[in-house]
């Protein structure tokens, strides 16, 4: 499917025609733009956040305006909503509370798109979608809590719930406490995101006119995610946790576009999540009870385990000096939430993405190791665009290494060298490591 799109800069300055929160809208012209000049690429390498909404400029062309990502919207501001405000319910051991924050809207969900720089002239680009995985989904989506909630609690409240149980609970207490049944876990909204970049894939031609922004575009996957607060308190010792629970409720594919190439020129609206000794007084004793819930991550059938770990080195070019046996360049990889995985009982799969470009023709060495440093996997002899010349150009290169879990700790490290008739140097720029795990 192929759309073409009119970019202008007469949309920004239409400042009520925003999209509302947790919706989004796409809209195009008939194909037939005239196809001019390709603008020339920038390279390859995924980096950071800002985003697009749809508007009507007076000659009736469809413009793309663009909107600031992260967009938070409290429930009290949504002109509607799948949930209450307020729900409570109990287990065993536990009192539940959940207060729904609200809306994030424009959320990047991926990384990993190419970027393009555009510096004025009349062109039309095309731009195609890419796939992206559940374990990059839940990574960019765990920056909402950073970035779009303020929390301020009361003395006596802890923080870092397990978020695994927390979210048990909250799916299964939503359910009990009203109609409107949470759609999905977390963790089942990012895989539902990933699915969705693999069977939406498109490709839109957008046409850049002089008055378009100059700066750099991508064509990304983007959710709106639902924000729960939750307070937990302990039936016993009176104790009380606080954590954020985050679902995703919708995604969809949009461009983006930002005045520099980092995408990190977002100016931050927050959800506010405050506690005060005043709320902790007033609290309700609940009325709903749950029942433990069966752990999804731990299944005795075997089925596939919702666990992973995911690191993003950013963009920073490092060369490979191929006179070292082993370059003193590498890359630290934080396993300590697989920790109850590093055993027989399971295979660990590493996807690694490294974003590299030859110096000097030869053979560039990826290895993988333990934090003893010793190999349990990689590559010896990769040969970067094929033999030949070097190849100058940066591309993404993807390596897939199956580990069991009693060869992995919990700090695992990428090591490089390189080796061939001559000098054999090369750049490493950027690296992605996606860790999942699967019964042995």
């Amino acid at each position: 499917m192929k759309k073409s799109i009119v970019l202008t800069m007469a949309g920004l300055l239409l400042l009520g025609c925003l999209l509302p929160s947790c919706e989004s809208v796409f809209q195009s012209t008939q194909d037939g733009q005239e196809e001019l000049t390709d603008a020339p690429p920038l390279g390859e390498y995924p980096l950071e956040d800002d985003m697009i909404d749809t508007d009507v400029i007076p000659d009736g062309d469809v413009v793309i305006s663009i909107n600031k990502r992260f967009g938070a919207t409290p429930f009290e501001q949504l002109a509607h909503s799948n949930y209450d405000e307020f729900y409570s319910f109990y287990d065993d051991t536990n009192y539940y509370y959940v207060y729904y924050l609200g809306c994030v809207d424009h959320v990047p969900l991926q990384d990993n798109a190419a970027i393009y720089e555009y510096n004025g002239n009349n062109y039309t680009k095309e731009f195609a979608t890419t796939v992206t995985e559940s374990s990059v989904v839940a990574q960019m989506v765990s920056v909402v809590e950073s970035k779009s909630v303020t929390k301020k609690w009361n003395a006596n409240i802890k923080g870092g719930y397990d978020k695994k149980s927390l979210g048990l609970k909250v799916e299964a207490g939503l359910s009990r406490s009203s109609a409107n049944t949470i759609m999905s876990s977390s963790s089942q909204s990012y895989k539902r995101a990933s699915e969705y970049s693999e069977t939406h894939t498109d490709r839109t031609r957008f046409s850049f006119v002089d008055t378009s922004l100059k700066g750099f575009y991508r064509y990304i996957l983007f959710g709106d995610v639902d924000v729960f607060g939750v307070l937990v308190k302990e039936i016993d010792s009176g104790e009380y946790y606080a954590d954020i629970y985050q679902v995703i409720s919708t995604q969809y594919f949009s461009l983006d576009y930002s005045e520099s190439a980092k995408f990190n020129d977002t100016n931050y609206k927050t959800l506010q999540f405050e506690l005060t000794q005043n709320d902790l007084d007033s609290l309700p004793v609940p009325s709903v009870y749950i029942e433990d819930q069966a752990d999804p991550e731990m299944p005795e059938d075997k089925e596939e385990i919702n666990a992973s770990v995911y690191y993003d080195s950013g963009y920073n070019e490092k060369i490979v000096d191929a006179s070292d046996d082993l370059s003193q360049i590498y890359d630290l990889i934080d396993m300590y939430d697989l920790s109850a995985y590093l055993n027989s009982d399971y295979v660990l799969h590493f996807k690694v993405e490294i974003y590299m470009r030859e110096k000097y023709a030869g053979y560039q060495e990826i290895y993988l190791c333990r934090d003893d440093e010793t190999h349990v996997a990689g590559v010896s002899d990769h040969e970067h665009g094929g033999s030949g010349d070097a190849n100058k150009e940066y591309m993404w290169t993807t390596f897939h290494w199956d580990v069991a879990g009693d060869k992995c700790t919990p700090q695992m490290l990428l090591r490089y060298g390189a080796h061939g008739s001559y000098s054999d140097d090369w750049y490493r720029a950027h690296v992605k490591v996606s860790v999942t795990v699967r019964h042995n």
